[in-house]
């Protein structure tokens, strides 16, 4: 694993050096649920910070809609059931959000508390002086309107693969543990929702610069 990082590490560093005037450096970090896109931003964000690179992780789950919001869809019932779907996150928000923030260097975004199920505003700042901003989510490399408007903000674009059984494991187990299911009844609730989201994430992954694959528990070999 850890040469991974350190790869991933050099590589990002020798992007910034690259960049003219200190211009930010953005990244997509793309993949399904549970495939380790978030492990692998905060293990490389430590590695990027430890090495003098001011590094910020912006992540789309800060962009659900509101559990109010879902109520007041015409199909609300379904709206819960499929939260996590693509169209259960706010992507106008997201895109326009995140370009303003682009253009001006900075911004202040939402977070994702999964205690409460809901984003916790202003949680997140970029600052000017941030070099590199890892924008970390499923459906960043989803080529259909409004999301393809999130294509022309990054420099670099990654996607994480993982077996899909083992993305099934993880995300039951995750899934579990937060909503204090047994696993007979997460497992229904993650194979009606959230594997049929994996694999049509999957199949963003042909837009990606780079395909990183994920073994384990760990981000440990690439392609």
């Amino acid at each position: 694993m850890n040469s991974v990082f350190d790869e991933l590490c050099d590589h990002t560093k020798s992007m910034v050096s690259k960049n003219q005037g200190g211009k930010q450096l953005w990244i997509a970090v793309a993949g399904a649920p549970g495939s380790g896109k978030t492990t692998l931003c905060a293990h490389l964000a430590d590695r990027l910070r430890t090495s003098g690179v001011q590094t910020a992780v912006v992540p789309m789950d800060g962009f659900h809609y509101y559990r109010h919001e879902l109520d007041q869809m015409p199909n609300a019932n379904e709206a819960h059931a499929k939260r996590g779907a693509h169209w259960t996150f706010n992507a106008e928000r997201l895109v326009s959000t995140l370009t303003a923030m682009r253009n001006s260097g900075s911004g202040i975004v939402p977070s994702f508390d999964h205690a409460m199920g809901d984003p916790v505003e202003d949680a997140i700042v970029v600052e000017p002086e941030t070099s590199v901003v890892l924008v970390e989510g499923n459906y960043l490399l989803y080529d259909q309107r409004p999301w393809d408007g999130l294509k022309a903000l990054f420099d670099e674009t990654w996607f994480v693969s993982c077996e899909e059984s083992r993305l099934r494991d993880r995300v039951i187990a995750r899934n579990s543990a937060a909503w204090g299911w047994d696993r007979e009844r997460t497992a229904a609730r993650v194979d009606s929702n959230d594997m049929l989201n994996a694999r049509l994430v999957a199949k963003t992954s042909s837009f990606a610069d780079r395909v990183i694959s994920s073994l384990e528990d760990s981000v440990i070999g690439m392609m």
